[in-house]
């Protein structure tokens, strides 16, 4: 018996049952496999479903899919999963005959003219050339791979990844009904892939959370990519490691030093960096890592004063600080926010930020991380 979701998805598609030249059976079979890969909680687990069930629908005796990846202006396919090839062959391909594959070219082609992104080898390369290719000749024909249909995937217009599936020498060709039936299963891949997107978004969003709760006294929170580049910085971090103010959520990149300590903290297996330097003292800095399903890595470093950092009440004096400002810092130095500040003393935040900007004229610093540095006891 169908699902209620499966008859409303036949039921939406059997109106367009004589234009595409599929039977009932054909689109039963295409709407159970879209059902089957909506189940999927991760990315590759979904493309492995995916390449499992479309092999017996349309005929395939191996498949693969590849990941696309942006470098520049440039997009490149990267190793993702595969089915009877191989082990070797996905990772030569993506190193060393993506360039040379004709079906991809064509794919693309097909992307950049908002054509079905579906390619199949019988209709895009001559049969004598074919077989003399350098392409065929040493990397299809070693897998028993002649006849390929190449599906591409896009989200918002950018290509992110593609299916191919394969046939060997003295198959037939993929048919056009085989082409519409793995046409006909692109939206549910795209639905399928954005909802996981959206679900591993709000993993990772929760898990910088649980991991920032545990790290209360670092006041800078820092996410870097798998190249130790920043994603995010708030703008304790910003203020810390001295990166722009002007836009939070560009990417941008940690001073060579500070990079080369994560680096080595990482390899290392630390994730407590009390050595990563600033360029004026050195800070203390934890580093949590998260792993997403798609085999990308973030890292969550978080910065700051250690909070049983000890201010100096006679450097504070040394500097000619008032008793407010002394207070004022005090309450800085415990984390409190310029409102925070203002509630406890009963004053206005523009007050405190006039405070600040007494004391940091003083002591000769620019914001609060020099400043509490600057008046640590550090033979305590």
């Amino acid at each position: 018996m169908q699902q209620p979701k499966q008859q409303e998805q036949y039921s939406k598609f059997a109106q367009y049952l004589p234009t595409i030249g599929l039977g009932g059976k054909d689109l039963q079979e295409m709407v159970g496999i879209g059902h089957e890969i909506a189940l999927e909680d991760n990315l590759p687990s979904l493309y492995q479903r995916t390449l499992k069930l479309m092999e017996p629908a349309i005929g395939s005796t191996s498949s693969v899919f590849f990941g696309a990846r942006e470098y520049g202006q440039s997009i490149r396919f990267e190793e993702g999963t595969s089915r009877g090839v191989p082990v070797a062959a996905p990772r030569e391909w993506s190193e060393s005959y993506q360039s040379k594959d004709p079906f991809v070219g064509a794919m693309m082609n097909n992307v950049a003219r908002h054509a079905p992104p579906v390619a199949v080898s019988s209709d895009l390369v001559n049969h004598r050339e074919y077989v003399k290719s350098e392409f065929y000749n040493l990397f299809l024909k070693p897998q028993s791979i002649y006849h390929v249909m190449v599906i591409g995937l896009l989200i918002d217009g950018a290509p992110i990844g593609l299916f191919g599936f394969h046939r060997p020498y003295g198959a037939t060709p993929f048919s056009q009904k085989e082409v519409t039936k793995a046409g006909m299963l692109v939206p549910a891949l795209i639905s399928s892939i954005r909802r996981v997107r959206a679900e591993e978004a709000l993993h990772e969003r929760n898990w910088i959370l649980d991991t920032l709760s545990k790290d209360i006294p670092h006041k800078g929170v820092v996410i870097l990519d798998d190249a130790l580049d920043v994603e995010y910085a708030n703008a304790g971090a910003r203020e810390i490691l001295e990166l722009s103010a002007q836009n939070a959520h560009q990417k941008q990149s940690l001073a060579e030093e500070q990079r080369k300590a994560c680096r080595r903290f990482l390899q290392n297996g630390q994730q407590d960096c009390t050595q990563l330097s600033t360029g004026v003292e050195q800070i203390q800095a934890k580093i949590h890592t998260f792993h997403k399903s798609s085999g990308e890595v973030r890292h969550a470093m978080y910065l700051g004063v250690p909070g049983d950092q000890v201010i100096s009440q006679q450097r504070m004096i040394q500097h000619g600080l008032s008793a407010r400002e002394i207070e004022v810092v005090h309450m800085v130095a415990s984390g409190l926010t310029n409102p925070q500040v203002a509630e406890r003393l009963f004053i206005s935040p523009r007050t405190v930020q006039n405070h600040l900007r007494s004391i940091y004229a003083k002591v000769g610093v620019h914001n609060r991380t020099r400043l509490l540095y600057k008046l640590a006891a550090k033979d305590t």
